[in-house]
């Protein structure tokens, strides 16, 4: 079964500053919050995340186990990230860029490009409904970190470990 390709890209500007949105990217408790589907986020190693996470794509629903890997940190401003995931309906890998600007007092731009690759049963599903799920999964996280961005500046008063 051939492997199907997805991308997209997207901006989003937020009431929080690019360290506090750093910080909230980087930190397990709050992707948890942030990934949709997402049952447990760990970060076993500081250029690791593990989570396990249910999503669904059409009638094709599973769980899914999902390891994400820190390629390249220019803190607070560039993330360059590549991760797999696996579970009964199919695989999945990704590539994703995201860079923060801050745009003004307590603003920050978030943009974001990625491309995966989807084989198994699950890509079966067609380009439309993927490409579609995709966007539909990755506009919730922005929202959802969004909603939550006002709250981001007093976690970020205390300073994130320096590498």
């Amino acid at each position: 079964m051939p492997a199907r390709t997805l991308t997209g890209e997207g901006r989003v500007e937020l009431d929080a500053s690019a360290a506090a949105l750093w910080q909230a990217l980087l930190d397990p408790a709050v992707l948890r919050e942030l990934i949709p589907g997402a049952d447990r986020v760990e970060r076993p190693a500081d250029d690791r995340f593990e989570a396990d996470l249910s999503y669904g794509v059409g009638r094709f629903r599973s769980r899914y186990g999902a390891e994400l890997r820190l390629d390249r940190e220019e803190r607070p401003r560039i993330l360059e990230l590549s991760g797999s995931s696996a579970g009964p309906l199919g695989r999945g890998e990704a590539r994703a860029l995201v860079t923060l600007g801050d745009t003004g007092p307590g603003r920050c731009a978030v943009a974001w490009r990625y491309e995966g690759r989807v084989s198994g049963p699950v890509a079966l599903a067609g380009m439309a409904l993927l490409n579609a799920a995709a966007t539909r999964f990755v506009d919730r996280f922005f929202r959802e970190l969004s909603l939550r961005s006002t709250g981001l500046e007093a976690r970020a008063e205390v300073p994130y470990p320096e590498p």
